[in-house]
C-alpha cells in the first residue's frame, strides 16, 4: 500500500512539473515562436523595405512566453530590426517597439 501511494505521488509530482509552463500563461514555447513568427511575417510584409522575416529565443515567464521577433531591411545598407514580444493564451503584448540599430543581416537567427 505504501509503495502504491508512493507511486501516485510521485506520479503527480511529475504530473504537474511537466505541466506547470503551460499552467501559467496557457501558451507553450512552440505556440509562442509560432505567433512571433507570424506577427513579424505581417509587418514585413507592411514595409516595402523589409526582405526577410524571423522569431528566436522565446523563454517562459510567469504569466506567459516572450519570443523576439525580427526584420532584415534594406536601404542604403542592410540592417536587422527587432522587437520583445510578450504572448499569453489571450492575448499579445509589446515589450519593446521596433529596434532597427543593428548593421548589416549577420544578427539575429537564421532568415527563415
Amino acid at each position: 500500500m505504501r509503495k502504491t501511494s508512493a507511486a501516485i505521488a510521485l506520479a503527480l509530482v511529475g504530473l504537474t512539473l511537466t505541466m506547470a509552463p503551460m499552467a501559467f500563461g496557457g501558451i507553450s514555447s512552440y505556440d509562442a515562436l509560432n505567433r512571433t513568427f507570424h506577427y513579424s511575417k505581417s509587418a514585413c510584409y507592411h514595409d516595402k523595405r523589409c526582405k526577410a522575416y524571423a522569431a528566436s529565443e522565446c523563454q517562459h515567464h510567469n504569466h506567459g512566453v516572450s519570443c523576439w521577433a525580427w526584420n532584415y531591411m534594406r536601404t542604403n545598407h542592410k540592417y536587422t530590426c527587432k522587437s520583445l514580444v510578450f504572448w499569453t493564451k489571450t492575448r499579445r503584448q509589446f515589450l519593446t517597439g521596433w529596434k532597427c540599430d543593428f548593421n548589416g543581416w549577420g544578427w539575429g537567427p537564421g532568415v527563415r
